[in-house]
Protein backbone atom coordinates (compact mmCIF):
# COMPACT_ATOMS: atom_id res chain seq x y z
CA UNK A 1 0.00 0.00 0.00
CA UNK A 2 1.19 3.48 -0.76
CA UNK A 3 -0.36 5.38 2.15
CA UNK A 4 1.00 7.70 4.82
CA UNK A 5 -0.12 7.74 8.45
CA UNK A 6 -2.24 10.50 9.93
CA UNK A 7 -1.63 11.70 13.48
CA UNK A 8 -3.65 13.53 16.10
CA UNK A 9 -1.98 16.92 16.26
CA UNK A 10 -3.28 17.87 19.72
CA UNK A 11 -1.22 15.46 21.79
CA UNK A 12 -0.04 12.65 19.53
CA UNK A 13 -2.21 10.11 21.33
CA UNK A 14 -3.64 8.51 18.18
CA UNK A 15 -2.04 7.48 14.89
CA UNK A 16 -4.18 6.23 11.96
CA UNK A 17 -2.79 4.28 9.02
CA UNK A 18 -3.55 1.76 6.29
CA UNK A 19 -2.55 -1.69 7.53
CA UNK A 20 -1.19 -4.63 5.58
CA UNK A 21 -2.32 -7.23 4.62
CA UNK A 22 -5.99 -6.15 4.96
CA UNK A 23 -5.68 -2.56 3.78
CA UNK A 24 -8.03 -1.55 6.58
CA UNK A 25 -7.63 1.78 8.31
CA UNK A 26 -6.49 1.08 11.85
CA UNK A 27 -5.63 3.45 14.65
CA UNK A 28 -3.12 3.09 17.42
CA UNK A 29 -3.64 4.60 20.87
CA UNK A 30 -0.19 5.46 22.23
CA UNK A 31 -1.49 6.03 25.78
CA UNK A 32 -3.14 2.61 26.17
CA UNK A 33 -0.87 0.83 23.65
CA UNK A 34 -3.87 -0.60 21.78
CA UNK A 35 -4.67 -0.96 18.08
CA UNK A 36 -8.23 -0.91 16.71
CA UNK A 37 -9.48 -1.78 13.22
CA UNK A 38 -12.17 0.36 11.53
CA UNK A 39 -13.08 -2.56 9.26
CA UNK A 40 -12.93 -0.28 6.22
CA UNK A 41 -10.40 -0.62 3.41
CA UNK A 42 -8.51 2.54 2.45
CA UNK A 43 -8.06 3.53 -1.18
CA UNK A 44 -4.52 2.78 -2.31
CA UNK A 45 -2.32 5.88 -2.61
CA UNK A 46 -4.49 7.94 -0.27
CA UNK A 47 -3.89 8.68 3.38
CA UNK A 48 -6.13 8.97 6.44
CA UNK A 49 -6.40 12.20 8.36
CA UNK A 50 -7.48 12.61 11.96
CA UNK A 51 -8.29 15.38 14.35
CA UNK A 52 -9.87 16.12 17.70
CA UNK A 53 -13.53 16.74 18.39
CA UNK A 54 -14.19 19.16 21.23
CA UNK A 55 -17.01 19.13 23.76
CA UNK A 56 -18.71 22.52 23.25
CA UNK A 57 -19.67 22.72 26.94
CA UNK A 58 -16.19 22.14 28.37
CA UNK A 59 -13.90 23.00 25.47
CA UNK A 60 -12.02 19.75 26.09
CA UNK A 61 -11.19 17.06 23.55
CA UNK A 62 -13.71 14.25 24.02
CA UNK A 63 -13.25 12.27 20.83
CA UNK A 64 -11.22 11.87 17.64
CA UNK A 65 -12.44 11.62 14.07
CA UNK A 66 -10.60 9.81 11.26
CA UNK A 67 -11.38 10.82 7.68
CA UNK A 68 -10.37 8.71 4.68
CA UNK A 69 -11.23 7.58 1.16
CA UNK A 70 -12.21 3.92 0.82
CA UNK A 71 -11.91 1.57 -2.14
CA UNK A 72 -14.68 2.52 -4.56
CA UNK A 73 -14.30 6.28 -4.16
CA UNK A 74 -16.39 6.97 -1.07
CA UNK A 75 -15.42 9.41 1.68
CA UNK A 76 -15.84 8.10 5.22
CA UNK A 77 -15.46 9.42 8.74
CA UNK A 78 -14.84 7.13 11.70
CA UNK A 79 -15.48 8.11 15.33
CA UNK A 80 -12.82 6.51 17.56
CA UNK A 81 -14.96 6.73 20.68
CA UNK A 82 -18.22 5.21 19.44
CA UNK A 83 -16.66 3.03 16.73
CA UNK A 84 -19.16 4.25 14.16
CA UNK A 85 -18.45 5.19 10.57
CA UNK A 86 -20.38 7.52 8.29
CA UNK A 87 -20.36 7.34 4.49
CA UNK A 88 -20.30 10.94 3.27
CA UNK A 89 -20.86 9.99 -0.34
CA UNK A 90 -19.31 8.88 -3.61
CA UNK A 91 -17.10 10.47 -6.21
CA UNK A 92 -13.87 11.03 -4.31
CA UNK A 93 -11.13 11.00 -6.90
CA UNK A 94 -8.60 8.16 -6.61
CA UNK A 95 -5.27 8.98 -5.00
CA UNK A 96 -6.61 11.87 -2.91
CA UNK A 97 -6.26 12.34 0.82
CA UNK A 98 -8.94 14.23 2.76
CA UNK A 99 -7.95 16.66 5.49
CA UNK A 100 -9.62 16.98 8.86
CA UNK A 101 -9.38 19.91 11.19
CA UNK A 102 -10.72 20.71 14.65
CA UNK A 103 -14.45 20.27 15.09
CA UNK A 104 -16.36 18.68 12.26
CA UNK A 105 -15.24 20.58 9.17
CA UNK A 106 -13.94 18.58 6.22
CA UNK A 107 -11.84 19.72 3.31
CA UNK A 108 -11.34 17.53 0.26
CA UNK A 109 -8.91 18.55 -2.45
Amino acid sequence: METSPGMDATNGEFVAYGSLPTGHVVFYDTFYNTTSDTGLQIQNQSSPSMGPLYDPATGLVNDWMITFSVVGGYLYTYDTSSGTSVNLGPDVEPFTSPAFTTGARLLVE
